[in-house]
């Protein structure tokens, strides 16, 4: 009933504005819109006025030139600043709420974020590269820099399907590229913002922009401070509150000493800090084990509505980083020569509590990663301004990157006899870190590309074109893998000799009564690898578009993608060299084709504009992420059955549509419709499976070393047509506004943003998410120049809760459950709090 109450608010009183009425829109003067409005320079440095009647028409520079949505013969979602700011975008993840299909992750406790989007769920555990590229400003950024700030943004594009000849990275499923604002040289002008919420949640940013040499030179200072208690999580153990505390600053130039050079440089500096802890769910620990544990020792039974933790201790990051962009663009002789460059210093201290689950009673597991990564991009292009010889436009370059980075991972690899008090009698609230086995990991890694491309667009006629392009890409990567032991520990030994005897025997003493303490000495380096991946793919797209009038256009495009292949040398022991398992350690690269056919309209006198695509994508050997599997782990010394995650590369298949309408019912409102399907899944490829009688079906079951070994394999292989996403196969986006004038100084209005999710079985294993829908309304007033406005908000205002995933399996630390039976705990993830809030915002000049 809720759910219905929310469709007819959304589709009603408050109806959807879909992102083309927030996007910015094509100029019809520089010196003002309607009611006043000061037309902006957007991203691109176009003049765009975003109170157009009718929707107006989109800019987008999803081909690196600045031009029309309705001309793209592609997918593009365009979300302006105004967006961003109208629905209280605070978070970079927020912004899937806007673009239907994409699936924007913060990652667990704030680090390793991730995006995804056409049907293809990126798994950072994968050590793979990312399905979806992002940009700033032009250059290529990871997605730790995105998400953890979002303020003074000029515009975000999300491009669907296969990308990588017209920028400089290859990703499969799309990009999204951030603009952000830019100065302006004419004008003074800046904005203050500030929000603040029921939940704790304080933002205060603003920018301020200064003209240093009128028509020439022109600075503008941005920067915000975010205050927010993450996901709202708390430990029944302790811990502190969570927290995120975000302080960001960016400062950038624009000179412009003639009509045909530019030049603008941007630096930017994110300092964050993170502590979080990792909701869980279940009965609590179920007893038993070798040491025979109570049930429930580890922490009462909680449900998923209750939003708790039980660990020891939070998950901490601090992750700061610099970074500075630039890009000139010079016209000369009718062609556009552009250089857009970058530099990344970035460091993050991450500190993960690993037993979530309590299972060693005041112990959080704390796992220490320090990570540093330097990188550079370059990228020359030359391009038409014109077409040449009224028929082709070109563009032509060459692109480099390198970077270097280096991690140090330091985690107990098992515990030793005394860890938990006396051997004969162990218990998980006796725990000694001195019986303990500490081992590092550390990784240095270079990775370097090269590449030139060149793409054409021939105008076949007034109305049709056909565009065709191309990459060659030289990439190169070196990474090494060592594994040690860093620390020594000790281990207690049942001995028949009274403990005074213990240092006669060459122990080091004794803490338990009929046992020695020995040393267990630090042995350096048991483990390492190189390895070094060269790979010289050829990528390439083309479209075909014809213009059956000014308001309908129709296309079809072809493109192709790359991924280099990871290697996972740690964890995987196979010294026997199976070779099953060494194809699971050093994949082959992933490539892909993709097919899109579409139309883009806008009917009745410009009032409706509706997109519609649909697209077909072929992987081969695309980089699959298992679920935990059994395997005959051969160290050399011994051989055992372990379970762990594999990276396998598989056959997979997606199709889907993409559908996007804006209907501009007034000049004070709108309502419009995004939706988007993808079936994703394995093409029934041989994939690492759970299969303990090697039939070729997924059981429960684990095989023994001895039935391994009849069956002459290492890993069971069972041919599979598994999901590839985790995300609902489909959802739905409305959004709204209705404004109206409550005096000639004041505006009032309203806003509603609705997303519908079906029922996911996707998810995770053996749990399927319930539909839902989640709505945020807004409500305030507003200077009719748009110099003020006020607002209040309520996010998830109708509370809605569902669990939205659940881990396979109750967790179990460092294979714990033996020793004092099942933890009893699922980690879990859970639809946001609902959240009421108020934003006030004033802006000046040029704003």
């Amino acid at each position: 009933m809720r759910l219905l109450i929310a469709i007819s608010l959304a589709g009603t009183s408050m109806v959807a504005l879909a992102q083309g009425a927030f996007a910015q829109t094509a100029p019809t003067s520089t010196q003002g819109g309607p009611n006043g409005a000061t037309a902006q320079p957007d991203a691109a440095g176009l003049t765009t006025d975003q109170d157009t009647v009718g929707g107006g028409d989109i800019v987008v520079t999803a081909r690196r030139r600045s031009e029309k949505l309705q001309n793209v013969p592609q997918t593009v979602n365009a979300v302006s600043g105004e967006t961003v700011e109208k629905l209280n975008i605070l978070k970079f993840e927020d912004v899937s709420s806007v673009v239907p299909g994409l699936a924007l992750s913060s990652g667990e406790g704030g680090v390793n974020p991730s995006a995804s989007l056409r049907g293809v769920t990126f798994r950072v555990d994968s050590a793979a590269p990312p399905t979806v590229a992002l940009y700033l400003n032009e250059a290529p950024v990871d997605a730790s820099i995105l998400f953890q700030a979002v303020f003074d943004i000029g515009q975000i594009e999300v491009l669907r399907g296969p990308q990588g000849t017209l920028r400089g990275i290859s990703a499969p499923s799309g990009s999204i590229t951030v603009s952000t604002r830019r100065p302006d040289t004419s004008s003074v002008g800046g904005y203050v913002n500030m929000s603040g919420s029921t939940r704790g949640a304080i933002n205060a940013q603003g920018a301020i922009n200064v003209p240093l040499i009128k028509d020439v030179l022109a600075v503008r200072v941005a920067g915000v401070v975010d205050q927010n208690d993450v996901d709202g999580v708390r430990s029944i153990n302790g811990g502190g509150k969570p927290f995120d505390n975000t302080l960001a600053g960016r400062v950038t130039a624009l000179f412009t000493p003639t009509d045909n050079l530019s030049a603008v440089v941007m630096y930017q500096h994110v300092d964050q800090k993170l502590s979080t802890f990792r909701q869980v769910a279940g009965p609590g620990s179920l007893g038993g084990g070798t040491a025979n544990a109570a049930p429930g020792y580890n922490g009462p039974a909680i449900a998923p509505s209750d939003r708790l933790a039980v660990a020891a201790g939070p998950s901490t990051a601090h992750q700061y980083y610099d970074l500075v962009t630039g890009q000139v663009d010079w016209e000369v002789g009718g062609q556009k020569l552009s250089y857009v460059g970058e530099y990344l210093h970035s460091i993050a201290n991450l500190v993960t509590a690993q037993d979530f689950v309590n299972q060693v009673v005041r112990y959080a597991g704390n796992q220490p990663l320090d990570q540093l990564g330097i990188r550079t991009t370059q990228e020359l292009r030359l391009s038409s301004v014109k077409p040449v010889f009224g028929l082709i436009d070109y563009t032509v370059g060459a692109y480099h990157s390198y970077s270097v980075g280096k991690l140090e991972l330091g985690f107990p690899a098992s515990f030793l006899p005394g860890a938990f008090g006396p051997p004969s009698a162990q218990s998980p609230s006796s725990f000694d870190s001195r019986y303990v086995l500490p081992l590092t990991v550390t990784g240095p890694t270079r990775l370097s590309e090269m590449s030139a491309f060149a793409n054409a667009t021939v105008h076949i006629s007034p109305r049709t074109e056909l565009s065709v392009g191309g990459r060659y890409v030289i990439s190169s990567k070196k990474a090494s893998d060592i594994l040690g032991v860093v620390g020594s520990g000790i281990i207690a030994v049942n001995v028949p000799v009274p403990a005074s005897f213990c240092t006669a025997i060459g122990a080091i003493g004794s803490t338990y009564t009929g046992s020695c303490d020995f040393p267990v000495p630090t042995v350096g380096t048991v483990f390492s690898s190189n390895v070094r991946q060269n790979e010289h793919p050829v990528l390439y797209t083309a479209s075909l578009s014809h213009r059956f009038s000014d308001d309908f256009l129709v296309y079809a495009n072809t493109g192709s993608s790359f991924r280099l292949g990871p290697t996972n040398t740690i964890g995987i022991n196979n010294a026997s060299n199976d070779p099953t398992l060494q194809r699971l350690v050093y994949l082959p690269s992933e490539t892909s084709r993709s097919y899109e056919i579409g139309f883009k309209s806008t009917l009745f006198q410009r009032r409706l504009r509706l997109n519609v695509a649909a697209f077909h994508q072929d992987f081969k050997n695309y980089i699959f992420r298992t679920l935990p599997t059994p395997y005959l782990s051969d160290s050399g010394t011994s051989v055992t059955v372990q379970t762990t995650t594999f990276t396998a590369p598989v056959d997979a298949v997606v199709n889907g549509i993409d559908v996007d309408a804006t209907l501009q019912l007034g000049r004070n409102f709108s309502i419009g419709a995004s939706f988007s399907y993808a079936n994703s899944h394995i093409a029934n490829a041989l994939a690492p499976c759970r299969d303990s009688n090697f039939d070729g079906v997924p059981d429960t079951g684990t095989a023994t070393v001895a039935q391994f070994q009849a069956a002459g394999q290492s890993i069971a292989m069972c041919k599979s047509k598994a999901s590839i996403s985790q995300s609902a196969p489909w959802n739905l986006t409305l959004q709204s506004e209705y404004s109206t004038a409550l005096s000639s100084n004041v505006d009032g209005f309203v806003r509603g943003l609705l997303n519908y999710y079906p029922t996911n079985t996707r998810a995770s294993l053996n749990f399927v998410t319930r539909s839902y829908g989640i709505l945020n309304l807004y409500a305030g007033i507003r200077s009719p120049k748009g110099e003020w406005e006020v607002s209040v908000f309520a996010k998830n205002a109708l509370n809605t809760q569902r669990l939205l995933s659940r881990d396979f399996g109750y967790f179990d630390y460092n294979n714990l459950s033996d020793t004092f039976g099942q933890s009893g705990y699922n980690g879990v993830t859970y639809t946001p709090q609902r959240e009421f809030g108020l934003n006030v915002r004033y802006m000046f000049g040029s704003r």
